[in-house]
């Protein structure tokens, strides 16, 4: 599983999606193979509550990583048990337990320049002769910084150490209750760094065991001497450092990555919830700055959908000068190209042409075939879509042809109503047709509740996008052509239909897998 960076991954709490309703079951992202997540951001959808976290189980990769992401709101927000995953450069804050959980025998992650807090404890170890590496960490807003239950995980070292024991820990910054811990030797300097309490709290570190706690070459912020009262049990503190080191991460909260797609998706998400387009001069920028990367042809299509068609035809001309761009991003210019022209007559045949024996082929086909229909060229659309579609199932083909000869409406069964005089609904999709999901944007006239669902040619509800009271204005929602199941729904013509305040409006949207 990869997670781009910019991806918000939202989480229910206390809600089962199967049954549409509340359980005691929270959210939980369960990596049995390989997560791969950069500069993302994982967290509850609710104003409050927790989701589980992400649970690393014993058949993780150990090339799975986090790597620059923000972790918000879970119980345990990451879970580890018997795996070695890198988790480096991240956030982990505001969980409800657990910051960090690492158990199993022959956990050794690869814990470094994090913050980490937990309510109860930051870090959590019950390991077997394991427990991972730590460096450059920082462990705050908890009850226990480091709780050592059992396992024996590293704190020293030139690759380790340097960790940072924040003032926001309200009891014992290091917990030792069993196993065996090293902060510090003569052979591997800890250089860990230890703060006390806003409340003079001046338990550093607090030893249960038996054994000897090693913590030499640390820096004990404000420590006197003798230091008896700041620690409990067998700690060897030699060689005490003077001042503190430079421990801790080398960022300062927080720490998102502002990545093309980042940029990309909180343009999105502000449209989605209602803001005025204003952003054509900064999607033009993501489009022009990426234009050899697949990603491109998203803001782009994002820019295009919220202009005006004279609008749109500049920004396709001054974009289409571009040399180098990725096939995506051509594609995207000239499917748009394509609907243009099929408003004011038929579509040029040459941009159908420049994509033959591609990738890209079927769907172009779709949207000029869609094109030559809306201008009374049926028999022409047909023979272009047979031609494009020789391997695709007769069924789906006959589904597609069929979507040509329909009007934006319902097929039988589903009858149209007047649209009352106090309220008027709008609703556009692009891309459309689509293949891995389509942004669907409707207007409402005035405040008031709104459904929209998708339906099939059949006239079967499909999946509900909408349900709910919403302001007046433009907002968005985005279909990635799954059932209310979350199962993908076949290629062919699905209708989306809005309905508010007694109006309704429904589109014909083309699903090309």
């Amino acid at each position: 599983m990869e997670v781009l960076p910019g991806t918000i991954m939202y989480f229910r709490t206390n809600y089962d999606d199967r049954s549409s309703g509340t359980s005691s079951t929270k959210a939980e992202l369960i990596i049995n193979g390989t997560l791969k997540a950069d500069s993302c951001n994982f967290t509850r959808k609710e104003a409050s509550g927790y989701w589980s976290g992400i649970k690393f189980s014993s058949t993780a990769s150990s090339s799975s990583h986090i790597l620059g992401c923000v972790l918000y709101y879970g119980v345990t927000g990451i879970y580890i048990d018997q795996a070695d995953p890198t988790i480096s450069d991240n956030v982990i804050s505001g969980n409800d337990s657990y910051g960090i959980y690492v158990t199993g025998s022959g956990a050794w992650p690869v814990i470094t320049n994090n913050y980490i807090g937990g309510d109860d404890y930051a870090v959590y170890i019950y390991a077997t002769s394991s427990g991972g590496h730590y460096g450059h960490d920082s462990f705050k807003d908890a009850t226990y910084g480091l709780f050592l239950a059992n396992g024996s995980p590293v704190f020293e070292g030139e690759s380790n150490g340097y960790n940072f024991w924040d003032s926001s820990i309200t009891n014992k910054r290091v917990y030792v209750y069993n196993g065996y811990l090293e902060l510090g030797t003569a052979e591997d300097p800890g250089n860990n760094s230890f703060t006390k309490g806003s409340d003079n709290t001046k338990d550093y570190i607090y030893n249960a065991t038996g054994t000897t706690v090693y913590a030499r070459s640390c820096y004990f912020y404000d420590c006197p001497t003798p230091d008896t009262d700041w620690f409990y049990g067998s700690v060897d503190r030699a060689n005490k450092l003077g001042s503190a080191p430079d421990a801790g991460p080398d960022f300062d909260i927080p720490k998102i990555t502002n990545t093309p797609m980042r940029q990309y998706v909180e343009i999105k998400r502000a449209l989605a919830n209602g803001a005025t387009f204003s952003h054509a001069k900064a999607l033009t920028t993501l489009v022009v700055e990426n234009i050899d990367s697949e990603f491109a042809a998203r803001p782009l299509d994002l820019l295009l959908g919220n202009l005006s068609k004279e609008e749109g035809q500049k920004v396709i001309n001054n974009v289409g000068k571009y040399d180098k761009m990725h096939d995506a991003v051509r594609f995207a210019l000239d499917q748009w190209q394509v609907r243009y022209d099929s408003q004011k007559g038929i579509p040029d045949e040459a941009l159908l042409n420049r994509y033959q024996g591609t990738a890209f082929e079927k769907a172009m086909a779709l949207t000029f075939a869609a094109g030559l229909a809306s201008n009374g060229q049926k028999e022409k659309a047909i023979e272009v879509l047979t031609k494009a579609n020789q391997d695709t199932d007769p069924l789906i083909l006959a589904s597609l042809i069929e979507g040509l000869d329909h009007p934006e409406s319902l097929p039988a069964g589903k009858e149209e109503a007047t649209p009352a005089e106090k309220q008027s609904v709008e609703v556009s999709a692009f891309p459309n047709p689509f293949n891995s999901e389509s942004r669907i944007q409707f207007k409402l006239a005035q405040k008031g509740l709104a459904t929209i669902t998708v339906y099939n040619m059949l006239g079967q509800k499909v999946i509900e996008l909408v349900n709910g009271e919403r302001s007046a204005g433009t907002h968005i929602v985005t279909w990635s052509g799954r059932n209310q199941a979350g199962l993908q729904v076949p290629t062919g013509v699905y209708f989306c239909q809005i309905n508010a305040g007694g109006a309704r409006q429904t589109l014909k949207i083309f699903m090309l897998r």
